[in-house]
């Protein structure tokens, strides 16, 4: 087979022609832990690349390989490892530099030819005895000249084995296996390919001149015989359970809408009987309540100065004034009466309210300059108000049926409409962006209204999402849209040209939409609020993306080795039975959309019994790859584990969301 890893993209400077690749190996010898129980091997190699993964992620091997000589560098690696290590690890480093020879690199495309042993350069440090080798990692290094930008490597490799029976990290969770291995050492030897059966690659991307922060990719291929390995039966087991359909989340009562303070650090939720939440999002994806003020039930929510203006429909309608100083400790400044209250917005010292009052409907503007004795301070007669942004001088509102108002607030006894623009749909809620407002209008989707002329405001494109959009929040050229069960993401870069850069579907409803700093913030009703990384998207759509990865890998062969693939939510589905098909593999993979609860034992077991079906190939290794967030909710994992176990299967798990349950799911680390 072909064994390829794609490095790391990086950048430097330099005349291709210098180039040199530093390849760094560092073998770890467990001597034993004095004066404490002995750990396992497993235990030893977890302390070994947890170790040299913060020393790689630190930049320090990088860094002291750059202005070090390949002997003074093994030798302060050495050192630095044996300081962090526990008492009792020794240490071998070998840093290992070439000259490449990049016109022979790129005709040839072997090691050898790349990196001759007439331009290598070794340093050694480290006087460890070489019987028992616990784990190591290997770089990469394109270096450039002095002066140039920072260097920066491709790791590669894995934790080495102690031996037969080795169940370290990469070994299955949750059973006695593990990946057995033939005590093999890091060593030249492994690369320069000196059994005449296996043959190793590098290839570098671009293999001419570099100029600084351009992208280096090295592929690195190891060509093996078919007859050196078993064939491989491989099941992927998915999780498509409803708390994959976002990146976190923070349960509440019932989430209407959302709003960020201007620093960024806390998120405030108008949670309908819940009243308003205070939300720490100093970490986006695990959003954790501060504090609670419940003055009834909160339809909506604006923020100015140090409050929150709620919208209160609990009996007597009610506004009220929130002090947020202190968003530990959400206190109740004043509050005033109205008759409806249904969207608001605030700014400068006054609320603006999508409601009724005075026996008004319409906007409602509130004089809020003492928070604590707040006045009505003007009305304006509109059809049926939902909802208000607030831009300089206007007020733009969405106005239900009757579409978007554009209303001149420059005098606030006497507000004045300006300009109306009649969306087709209903309009429940308005942003504002530069020369266009950007209308979410239920059924007809988001509407782009040129409101450069006040007075004339006209139409400047659409998106007809296919839910119901309720709102709509704009950064930059994109608009986030809450399209009832669906997030949209719109180019509007050309409002006349509008277009969808991306859509995560949920299998809850989403009222309200507020982005930052490519995060989306989502009132989510009865689930919440709900927060997803809007580039990569909620978890499904991370491992739906990596389970294609792994299906493209380019060291299977078809046949004999097989795929298939098992999912789950509350129950499990056999969604692709073992095949050398691998487009069908991926065509479901595509197809999963996320809901109900997570089962992990009932996917585990379709996978088990395909696995074990007559579709198995009776001379294959069996192994089944789950990627999941580990929250189960039903089921025993533990005992589908078992029964894999006591198959021959071997379990390799991935875990999805900085919340991952990786205690409570046996099956589960991350």
């Amino acid at each position: 087979m072909a064994v390829a890893g794609k490095g790391k993209g990086f950048a430097f400077s330099m005349d291709a022609a210098a180039a040199i690749t530093l390849l760094v190996a560092g073998m770890m010898m467990f001597t034993g832990i004095q004066n404490q129980q002995a750990l396992s091997s497993g235990q030893t190699s977890t302390i070994v690349e947890d170790t040299l993964y913060a020393l790689e992620a630190s930049g320090y091997i990088a860094g002291t390989i750059d202005s070090n000589s390949p002997t003074q560098a093994a030798q302060l690696i050495r050192e630095r490892l044996l300081l962090v290590l526990p008492q009792g690890f020794d240490a071998n480093v070998t840093v290992t530099a070439f000259t490449a020879e990049e016109g022979q690199c790129a005709s040839a495309q072997d090691f050898h030819a790349c990196f001759p042993d007439s331009n290598r350069v070794t340093g050694k440090a480290g006087g460890a005895a070489g019987s028992v080798f616990v784990s190591g990692r290997k770089f990469f290094i394109r270096k450039q000249p002095p002066g140039d930008c920072n260097i920066a490597y491709a790791s590669f490799g894995t934790a080495e084995t102690m031996g037969q029976g080795y169940t370290g990290p990469g070994s299955m969770l949750g059973t006695g296996g593990g990946l057995v291995g033939a005590g093999a050492q890091f060593s030249e030897a492994e690369f320069e390919g000196i059994d005449t059966n296996i043959t190793f690659d590098v290839n570098v991307t671009p293999d001419g001149p570099i100029s600084c922060d351009q992208n280096v990719d090295i592929t690195l291929s190891v060509s093996v015989p078919e007859d050196v390995r078993k064939p491989i039966d491989l099941m992927l087991v998915i999780d498509r359970s409803g708390s994959m359909s976002w990146g976190g989340r923070l349960s509440t009562s019932y989430a209407n809408s959302v709003s960020l303070d201007s620093g960024g650090a806390y998120a405030f939720v108008a949670d309908d009987a819940g009243g308003v939440r205070s939300v720490d999002i100093s970490n986006p994806l695990i959003p954790v309540l501060a504090d609670t003020y419940d003055p009834g039930t909160v339809v909506d929510l604006a923020l100015d100065r140090n409050w929150v203006f709620a919208a209160d429909i609990s009996g007597t309608d009610q506004v009220f004034a929130i002090n947020r100083t202190d968003p530990l400790n959400l206190t109740n400044t004043g509050s005033i009466s109205v008759q409806t209250s249904n969207g608001i917005g605030a700014a400068d010292g006054y609320a603006y309210l999508a409601g009724r009052a005075n026996d008004t409907t319409g906007l409602i503007v509130i004089n809020a300059t003492n928070p604590a004795s707040m006045s009505i301070a003007g009305v304006r007669a509109t059809s049926s108000p939902r909802d208000v942004f607030v831009d300089g001088n206007y007020a733009y509102l969405a106005d239900g049926s009757a579409g978007l108002r554009i209303i001149d607030i420059s005098n606030k006894s006497s507000p004045e409409i300006r300009g109306t623009y009649n969306t087709p749909g209903t309009a429940y809620d308005v942003f504002v962006a530069g020369n266009y407002a950007y209308v979410a209008d239920g059924s007809n989707g988001m509407v782009a209204v040129d409101v450069t002329n006040k007075l004339s405001p006209s139409f400047a494109g659409s998106y007809n999402t296919p839910g119901t959009a309720y709102s709509v929040f704009v950064d930059g050229n994109t608009a986030y849209v809450a399209d009832r069960t669906v997030l949209f993401l719109l180019d509007v870069s050309n409002p006349a040209a509008i277009t969808a850069d991306a859509n995560y579907v949920t299998p809850y409803n989403y009222f309200d939409v507020y982005e930052r700093d490519g995060y989306a913030y989502l009132a989510a009703g009865s689930m919440g609020l709900i927060t997803i990384d809007a580039q990569a998207g909620p978890r499904i759509n991370n491992a739906k993306e990596s389970a294609k990865t792994f299906v493209d890998y380019n060291g299977w062969k078809m046949p004999p080795d097989k795929l298939g693939m098992a999912s789950f939510s509350s129950s499990a589905t056999l969604d692709r039975n073992l095949t050398t098909d691998r487009n069908s593999v991926k065509q479901r993979i595509d197809a999963l959309v996320a809901n109900g609860g997570t089962n992990i034992e009932t996917g585990v077991r379709s996978a088990n019994m395909e696995l074990i079906s007559a579709r198995h190939n009776p001379g294959a290794l069996m192994f089944e790859v789950l990627l999941s967030d580990g929250q189960s909710t039903t089921g025993n994992s533990q005992s589908a584990a078992n029964e894999a176990d006591a198959n021959g299967i071997v379990i390799f798990t991935i875990g999805f969301g900085e919340d991952a349950d990786t205690e409570n799911s046996p099956t589960l680390r991350t």
